[in-house]
């Protein structure tokens, strides 16, 4: 599902370890202990849903996202409301602008809401969190609309967890595409079965809800799930369930069509935390060196920096600027692009150089380092 936000990101709360990537190897510095449960407020849930919600449906126009509660119209569309915001491409779209990218399946939109309140516990990942919203996924240019409201996470010791919320909509057919009927309110729907987060930490978690091998019967007169091809599923019973409703249920499992690649749910990210600001992990790598724990290269040889700084957590890129430092001397200037930069280095004489980049963090992110030695050996 998708969002898009007429405002900044809710300012974040994490406590975290830094992560740094040096010569291949991870250090990771652990983050305060926590007692358990841990309370946390202002969490946010970032989603773009999946593929099929990033794209064209077959007759043109696009499966937009909106703030609130839609009924399709000009309207009822939102990129804010409450807690919910919409972004697109990591900026705010218009009605005019709320399709760009679909033909090339691209659209880039997705769903933040801020503002969850609830407990975790960093050590078993057990956690609950409620969030407060609604958003809306307007199919078929808004012929066919249905809301989530209200998200809540419940993770178990094991790592599987579920977000459940309340669905709404219209119910339409094919032969009155334009009458759109009400559909009463479901509560109880689980939205996304999820696994693998018992790793769930002060700061946050991302994982891809389930989706593959996982079956559906379809009542009768229904399309029947494919469960022969590759990589077939679907999502979970009772939302599919409630999609009867809708007439959209077979688009949220494999049933033989050409979009069935496009029907899996994409990773979703939930922040949050104690501290006042998220983790960051600069990793580099040199170009145009000698391999090895120490890498080498010969007087002369120009040698290209690559550095990429993640954000654990969080589906988002890091923005900013990082800073080359030859010892304590800055010899470069970057500014990150998709949470990267490639930097030449400036001739460097011979010996060994201890290279650091410094991402300066960028007001919600904390400021992390890495380091590695490079030794510039003259030429024979």
């Amino acid at each position: 599902m998708h969002l898009v936000t007429a405002r900044r990101y809710p300012r974040l709360l994490a406590a975290g370890g830094l992560a740094v990537a040096v010569a291949g190897a991870t250090v990771v510095a652990a983050p305060a202990a926590l007692a358990a449960p841990t309370p946390v407020t202002g969490a946010v849930l970032e989603w773009t849903g999946n593929a099929e919600l990033q794209s064209a449906p077959p007759h043109g126009g696009c499966n937009y996202f909106s703030a609130g509660t839609s009924d399709g119209t000009l309207a009822s569309y939102a990129t804010a409301a409450g807690n919910v915001s919409v972004v697109k491409g990591g900026g705010t779209p218009s009605f005019a602008t709320k399709c760009d990218g679909a033909a090339a399946g691209a659209m880039g939109q997705k769903v933040v809401v801020g503002g969850g309140a609830g407990s975790v516990d960093p050590v078993t990942g057990v956690s609950t969190i409620q969030w407060t919203g609604t958003w809306s996924v307007n199919f078929y240019g808004g012929l066919l609309p249905f809301s989530i409201t209200d998200p809540r996470l419940v993770v178990q010791p094991d790592g599987t967890g579920q977000l459940i919320a309340t669905l709404g909509g219209y119910a339409s057919s094919m032969d009155k595409p334009d009458v759109k009927t009400p559909l009463p309110a479901v509560a109880g729907v689980v939205v996304a079965d999820l696994t693998g987060v018992a790793g769930a930490n002060s700061y946050g978690f991302t994982t891809t809800p389930r989706y593959a091998g996982v079956g559906y019967d379809a009542p009768g007169g229904g399309t029947p799930q494919n469960r022969t091809a590759a990589g077939w599923g679907s999502w979970p019973r009772s939302f599919v369930d409630f999609q009867l409703q809708t007439g959209l249920s077979s688009y949220w499992y494999s049933s033989g069509g050409g979009a069935d690649t496009k029907k899996a749910p994409s990773a979703l990210s939930v922040r949050y935390g104690v501290s006042t600001q998220p983790p960051s992990t600069v990793g580099l790598s040199f170009k145009n060196v000698g391999k090895g724990k120490q890498a080498k290269v010969r007087y002369g040889t120009t040698v290209k920096l690559k550095v990429v700084v993640a954000l654990p957590g969080s589906l988002a890129a890091a923005t900013g600027k990082v800073v080359v430092k030859d010892g304590r001397k800055v010899i470069r200037k970057a500014k990150l692009k998709k949470g990267a930069a490639s930097i030449v280095l400036p001739r460097l004489a011979p010996g060994k150089h201890k290279i650091t980049v410094v991402f300066k963090g960028n007001g919600t992110v904390s400021k992390s380092t890495a380091s590695k030695v490079l030794t510039v050996v003259r030429s024979r």
